[in-house]
Parts: structure tokens; C-alpha cells; sequence
């Protein structure tokens, strides 16, 4: 539970710093970047693989592109579930949604957690 608080407080902050280098992206407080990665798990382990079953079709058509389109989708949904979040413009949605998962990946990698030794050798 402790791992999962913290990426959740990683991911965060890597939406807080993206929503002031991509303009069309804002958070009127620190508290609705960390809902919106909260909300961001949520439907990231929920809706998106529906949808990714669903239009597997065409993603195989698009060479895996339209995974994009569906990253951006989640972060629209995202925007409507949370007060204090506010878009403008889809194409501003799919490149935040894009560095978001780029930075996400970079800031879990550098602040993991050393892995534990079984004891069962």
C-alpha cells in the first residue's frame, strides 16, 4: 500500500510540473494533480484495456497509434471527474497525455524502491 501511495504522489508531481510546461493543461491546486492520478490509475486499470479490446482493430490498422488517442481519451475523462483540473484542446490533451506517460515512467524508475531479498534461500 505504501509503493502504491507513493507512485501516486510520483505521478502527481509529474502531472504538476507537465501542466506548467504544456499550455492548455491546468491544475488549480497540488491536491487535484494527486486526484488526478489517483483517477488516472483508476482508469488506467479499468476503462483502458476495454477500449484497447474494443478498437484493437484499429490500433492494428494504425501501427499502435491510436494507443495515443486512447491515452488522450483517459486524460479527457480524467478532466470531467475532476473540479480542479481544466483542458483546452485535444491536441494539447494528447501531447500532455504522451510526456505524462514518458515522465511518469522516468520518475518511477529513478525513486523505486530498492527490491527486497527473499528470505527464503
Amino acid at each position: 500500500m505504501k509503493a502504491f501511495f507513493i507512485k501516486l504522489l510520483i505521478n502527481a508531481l509529474a502531472a504538476w510540473i507537465l501542466a506548467y510546461v504544456i499550455k492548455g493543461i491546468y491544475f488549480t491546486s497540488a491536491m487535484d494533480a494527486f486526484w488526478f492520478a489517483f483517477v488516472m490509475a483508476f482508469l488506467n486499470s479499468t476503462v483502458k484495456p476495454v477500449l484497447q479490446f474494443f478498437t484493437l482493430p484499429i490500433t492494428v490498422f494504425s501501427l499502435g497509434l491510436f494507443l495515443l488517442v486512447i491515452n488522450g481519451l483517459m486524460v479527457k475523462i480524467a478532466d470531467y471527474a475532476i473540479e480542479g483540473m481544466q483542458t483546452e484542446g485535444f491536441i494539447n490533451v494528447l501531447v500532455f497525455s504522451a510526456a505524462y506517460s514518458v515522465l511518469s515512467l522516468i520518475l518511477n524508475t529513478l525513486f523505486k524502491s530498492p527490491a527486497t531479498k527473499s528470505d527464503s534461500d
